[in-house]
Formats: structure tokens, sequence, C-alpha cells
């Protein structure tokens, strides 16, 4: 599973970078890099196959720095693992990218691509953004827009990164399947595939929906929808800790897991006795909204509403659990289909469309960009 990590600041944001992506080590992966923009204007890339320690070490021998940057790690899909293979992918000294997700016409695209005269260095499809990118760049110079160009064409998941040596203040950033989420600092942002990785930075974040493109730089961010609209997101307040992804004394993550079972498990019951007190009322006063319906056929229920996602949310815990019945949730359907396509959210595979955008919504709405399917609970099957 690939982390993905970026940082536009005033200060040197390389251990931002190094920590943010030690922090996603728990998701599994076979090499990591980092591309910044230094101080000369150009783009300083590192790579190398094994853990971020390892990188770490090759930049300490051959250090790179600078207030932009962004950085990745891979777990191998296509190409093995192997330094050429890890991101960031570059064409030329013009771009950089970072990729989750899997381009599905990656293959036509670098078909094209060489017919055109650029040459490619790895067997990933990320190499094909890369220098697509690049492409569109000779008669769209301007980042942001060659961004909205590109994705475009592109056919399956991502979650990308892009920087470029000419913007020193601007990082370009677009999502379709694969999540991304911004953290907003004072004077400095940053972008990962998952808040734990900025979590030692900031506690302020705004979750990217499907199709949105972003630009951030140190002063701001700007958010784009799929129609290339601008938009405002919703900022969020994360109550997690920094020490959640720690290992802390642990030797690995597996043991530090087994060993947090009854904090978990104690967590959990105090959460769930917190949801059933707002729930039961809130569900009382759902049913009679004249948006809202519930269908028994004696199988499953469904419930249809497009009211505020999270009162929503709350009714459909309750609904679950009161009836102990499978049950369908439909919340603002225009937003939630299509369901997340990556095929890397193997928790999710199992899970009719419409559980799958259950899944959605719980995950945007608890603040998480890991998706959880909350199977047992939509099935009735917990206790309630």
């Amino acid at each position: 599973m690939c982390g993905i990590v970026g940082a536009v600041a005033q200060r040197n944001v390389v251990p931002i970078l190094i920590e943010g992506l030690q922090r996603l080590e728990y998701r599994g992966y076979d090499s990591a890099g980092i591309a910044v923009r230094q101080q000369d204007g150009g783009l300083g890339r590192i790579r190398a196959v094994g853990k971020v320690a390892m990188l770490r070490q090759l930049l300490e021998t051959n250090p790179v720095s600078g207030n932009l940057g962004i950085a990745h790690t891979r777990w191998a899909t296509h190409g093995m693992p192997a330094e050429r293979n890890a991101h960031p992918h570059m064409s030329g000294e013009k771009v950089a990218v970072v990729h989750n997700g899997i381009i599905e016409n990656h293959a036509e695209l670098r078909a094209e691509l060489q017919a055109k005269g650029y040459f490619f260095t790895s067997e990933t499809d990320t190499e094909v953004i890369a220098h697509l990118l690049a492409h569109l760049q000779t008669d769209e110079p301007d980042l942001l827009r060659a961004v909205q160009k590109a994705i475009k064409q592109l056919v399956g998941a991502y979650g990308l990164a892009v920087c470029t040596p000419e913007d020193a203040d601007r990082l370009i950033v677009a999502r379709a399947g694969s999540p991304l989420v911004i953290g907003l600092g004072i004077g400095e942002n940053f972008i990962a595939s998952d808040v734990f990785a900025l979590l030692p930075v900031t506690q302020r974040f705004i979750f990217l929906e499907e199709g949105d493109v972003a630009e951030i730089r140190r002063d701001g961010v700007r958010v784009f929808d799929v129609a290339g609209n601008p938009v405002e997101r919703q900022e969020r307040l994360s109550q997690l800790s920094a020490s959640t992804t720690d290992k802390g004394p642990y030797k690995h993550y597996m043991l530090k897991e087994i060993f947090e079972q009854p904090s978990v498990i104690a967590e959990t019951l105090v959460m769930q006795q917190r949801v059933e007190q707002r729930a039961l009322p809130i569900a009382r006063a759902g049913m009679r909204h004249q948006t809202c319906r519930l269908v028994d056929d004696q199988d499953r229920l469904v419930l249809v509403n497009d009211v505020q996602a999270d009162v929503f949310r709350l009714v459909g815990v309750f609904l679950g659990q009161r009836f102990r019945r499978h049950l369908h949730i439909l919340a603002a359907p225009h937003l939630l289909f299509p369901a997340c396509r990556q095929a890397a959210q193997q928790d999710m595979a199992g899970l009719d469309p419409a559980l799958q955008a259950v899944a959605r919504v719980f995950r945007q709405q608890l603040g998480q960009t890991l998706v959880e399917s909350f199977a047992g609970m939509l099935h009735g099957d917990g206790e309630g």
C-alpha cells in the first residue's frame, strides 16, 4: 500500500517528509523516495529500495534541502522493487510526480508518448503521468491547468502530487478513487494520503472529494471540483494524536496492536455508548423528515435521505443495530457513486456498491482516509 507526503513551507521540508513517510510504514512498502525543489532552482531526487531508514541514510551522504517537496513509499504493482521504479518519477528536470493507485490505460499512453520521443526509465504506470504532464506543458505552461488536462486522459484510480522547478511555492494534487488529505498550517501547508503522516505538524485537515484538484501554497489552498469550478471543502479538526502510529516501546506494529487491544476495546465501548445516546433522538427526528423514508421488504432496510450526512450516519447506525437487518443507506448518491474503485482497498472488495457508499460516508464524517467497511455493524452483528 503506497503512501504520499508533501509540504510547502518557509523551512526545510525534508525532515517533515521523512517523518511523514515513517508514520506510513505500517501500510507496508518496498521502496521510498523524495524530490525537493532546492535553493538553486533544480529538483533534487533521492530514491532507495527498502525501508525509509535506507532513504534517510542516503540523504545523510547526499543531502538535499528545500522549502517544497514530495515523498512516497511504494508497494510494487507495475515493475519489480527497484530504484528505477521507485517514486517520485520525473520527466527530465521538468516535473516530479508521486502517485497512489493504478492507471489502467498506461500502456496506450506510454506508446503514444514514446512515439513523440519520450524515453521511459521504469516499468511503472506513474512515469506515464510525468511525461504526459511534461508534454502538455509545452502548450500549457501553468501546472494547475496542465494537471486538470492530464487527468482527463487517465483511466483508473489515482492520488497525485506534482511539483516543478519553476514553481517555488506551489504543489498540485488530484484524487480519484484514492484518498488525499490537505494539512493546514501557519505559513505552511501539507498533503498526504493519510492524516497520520501529518499529525506532528498539524491537526487541521481538508479531505478532498472524488475528482478534486487542489493548489497548495504556503499562504493558502484552492480546491477545484471535477468540473474545474472553485469549491470550498470543510476544514476538520482531528482528535488523533501523533502517538497513534508510533511503535512506541514495541519492536513492530503487530506487537503494538496486540498489547493495545484492551485499551482500544475500552475506547470503542465508550464511543459506542456516545453514538447510541445521540442516535436514538436523532433517529426518531429523522424518521419524521419529509426527505427520509424507510422501506421494509422483510429482507433488508433501505434508507434514502439527503439531510446532513453526520446526522444521517447516526440514524443508520441506530437502525442497523435496532432492527438487526441488512441495512442499505444512500445519502447524497451523486457524491457517493461511483464507489471507490481502487483494487488495493481490499477491505471493501466484498461489499456491494451501496455498502461501499456507506463506508465512504463513515470515512468522510469520522475524519479518516483509510476505508473501513463497517460491514458487521451494518449487518447488525454487533451488540446493541
